[in-house]
């Protein structure tokens, strides 16, 4: 696994969390850092480096969630704040407006059943 800080702390937080495998996505797969598997589940996974609330511009959001239904994967968005600390955001729970917002509110707090969910 390579990549920056950030994306290898998700990896292995992944990782421990019994993800199958992850690796980083290539801009191939577009606007995604990582996709980590579980069982026949893939899940797409952008990592932003930063305290919450997490902004988007709009077309970006739009990108990952158009990305996500054509090739049928799941997605979240990881967040890596300043401690260090990650937490997975749930994109259904985003803010909507001129940028696309995430705070605490968007919080997965068990990724494994919100997958599954």
């Amino acid at each position: 696994m390579i990549g920056d800080a950030a994306e290898r702390d998700v990896a292995t937080v992944l990782a421990q969390l019994g993800f199958d495998l992850v690796y980083q996505a290539r801009a191939s797969r577009g606007a995604f850092d990582l996709l980590a598997t579980r069982g026949p589940l893939q899940l797409a996974i952008q990592v932003k480096r930063g305290a919450l609330p997490l902004s988007f511009r709009r077309a970006d959001w739009q990108r990952m969630a158009a990305d996500a239904k054509r090739l049928g994967w799941r997605w979240a968005v990881a967040s890596v704040d300043p401690a260090g600390a990650t937490h997975f955001l749930d994109p259904a729970k985003a803010r909507r407006g001129q940028a696309v917002r995430l705070g605490k509110p968007a919080i997965i707090e068990n990724l494994v059943a919100w997958l599954d969910g």
